[in-house]
């Protein structure tokens, strides 16, 4: 189920993005310091294949999605929105007034004072 939001959500783009910025970080320690490593990593300006992967894939989701909400809001145009009435069924041939047909006759009696006593 985790993983099912996950996907659904996007974090698989994420998941991605983060071994591929792992990847850079290493390839660039091992050329020049751990500092100028970092610095490449996270500039933007030397992204990997993954990175240029993700980013169109990303993008390509949210073009997705936008055309998603597109189609449904055109179909609420051209259909409109469908109103539906429920009507609560009658019970004894008396109209279904909510509280009273509903629920079970109250009771109209008190209780016995004092309550009577197991013998």
């Amino acid at each position: 189920m985790v993983l099912a939001l996950v996907v659904t959500t996007g974090g698989h783009w994420m998941i991605l993005q983060m071994g591929a910025w792992t990847g850079m970080f290493v390839r660039f320690a091992n050329e020049s310091s751990m500092s100028e490593a970092v610095a490449k990593t996270f500039d933007g300006q030397h992204p990997c294949r993954l990175c240029h992967w993700v980013r169109e894939g990303r993008s390509e989701q949210q073009k997705k999605a936008t055309e998603t909400l597109m189609v449904v809001a055109k179909l609420d145009l051209l259909f409109g929105r469908a109103e539906a009435t429920v009507v609560p069924p009658r019970s004894e041939g008396r109209p279904a007034v909510f509280g009273r047909a509903w629920f079970p006759a109250q009771r109209r009696t008190s209780p016995p004072v004092p309550p009577p006593r197991a013998a």
